[in-house]
């Protein structure tokens, strides 16, 4: 025992060391981006970033040393970047205190350890957060977080979770369904939990006259005008061949799509779920997001990656896909494999997701049985 306990603290420190070593790293392009964003809202506050007056929808544009952009990224995001700039923090330091409480999340709270092992020592995990500064483990950690507490019974924390987990990233919206299905009989309080955290997260945009810019500064991911955003999916194969009809029909088929994939992995649960439900749900939903609908990047399959990570902790059928997909996004996130890789990739990403929904389809027709075999989730 004595060895166990040795080894998991090795490995803890060197996933530690990889994330610290990793910071001074050139981070994804979007790096120059989050600076500009962080440096503004440190002098302006939050409130006047997204614009306010105008005419509406017009948005307010930052520039600076050649980076033009406007904000789409929702507020809570920008508060977490003015902490790390009070703190005299790098923004990818966000990433990594994000990773390690989702990791002592999984090891103290869930007592998953071989879970927590798995993410902090993720090369996905590592390559999106601490290497190329993507925001997503900030967002992953309060989605993720949610998921549990829904299952453990805590529908007004989960609310409260969820809430902040969307109003850091967009995309964890997809994991809504989710934690509203674990929330059978408590919907009330979950809805009751966001709705305050979305208020408080909220107040200082609305009193600076820029609510209605923010909607439709969050909006804007809608309208990328582009089949992929370098994500390797079904999408991807079909710009290759380059097909002669309008994106918007795309982006609509795409959303049906996504939105019938979600809408299905709701509906194959059991009734009286177990524990390890939610959280498959959640990844699925990540995953068909990241498969089927347009305009995809390539760090928001990451996601799925702890939310897998919990579902394999009660469910052990699971680490296949979690494997599958931390493969997928280490290769594709550093956006180094070349147009016939990555198109390899891409087919390999949507068998994936078929292979992904038959376990998921399976283990959920495999809890109806009257013997369990599934290890319960219990917060500590």
């Amino acid at each position: 025992m004595r060895y166990r306990t040795e080894l998991a603290g090795g490995l803890a420190a060197l996933g530690l060391a990889l994330r610290i070593a990793a910071v001074p790293l050139p981070g994804a392009s979007d790096a120059p981006i989050f600076e500009l964003w962080a440096d503004t809202a440190s002098v302006e506050g939050v409130g006047r970033l997204y614009g306010t007056g105008g005419v509406f929808p017009e948005r307010r544009l930052l520039e600076r040393d050649g980076v033009r952009t406007k904000v789409n990224y929702p507020p809570l995001l920008l508060y977490e970047f003015v902490a790390a700039r009070a703190m005299h923090l790098p923004l990818k330091a966000l990433g990594i205190v994000a990773d390690a409480l989702l990791g002592l999340l999984l090891w103290a709270g869930l007592r998953a350890r071989g879970a927590a092992l798995a993410v902090w020592l993720n090369p996905a995990v590592i390559l999106t957060g601490s290497v190329l500064g993507y925001v997503e483990p900030m967002m992953a950690l309060p989605a993720t977080a949610a998921v549990i507490a829904a299952a453990s019974g805590h529908a007004a924390l989960a609310g409260m979770l969820i809430a902040a987990a969307v109003l850091t990233k967009q995309l964890a919206v997809l994991i809504v369904p989710a934690v509203l299905m674990a929330c059978a009989g408590r919907r009330r309080h979950a809805v009751l939990g966001a709705a305050a955290v979305s208020i408080a997260i909220g107040a200082q945009v609305a009193a600076s006259g820029g609510a209605l810019n923010m909607a439709w500064s969050l909006a804007a991911p809608l309208r990328d005008p582009f089949l992929s955003g370098d994500a390797a999916n079904l999408w991807w194969l079909i710009g290759r061949v380059s097909a002669p009809v309008p994106l918007d029909v795309y982006r609509a088929v795409g959303a049906a799509a996504t939105v019938a994939a979600v809408a299905w992995s709701i509906a194959a649960l059991p009734r009286r779920a177990p524990a390890w439900a939610p959280a498959a749900a959640a990844a699925f939903a990540v995953h068909a997001y990241a498969v089927l609908a347009v305009s995809v990047h390539e760090p928001h399959l990451s996601v799925a990656v702890p939310l897998l990570a919990v579902a394999a902790a009660g469910r052990r059928a699971f680490w296949g896909p979690f494997l599958l997909v931390s493969a997928i996004v280490a290769i594709n996130v550093p956006r180094i494999a070349g147009p016939t890789a990555m198109s390899l990739l891409a087919l390999g990403n949507c068998a994936g997701l078929a292979w992904h929904a038959r376990v998921y389809a399976r283990e959920c027709r495999a809890s109806r049985m009257p013997i369990a075999t599934s290890k319960p989730l219990r917060i500590a």
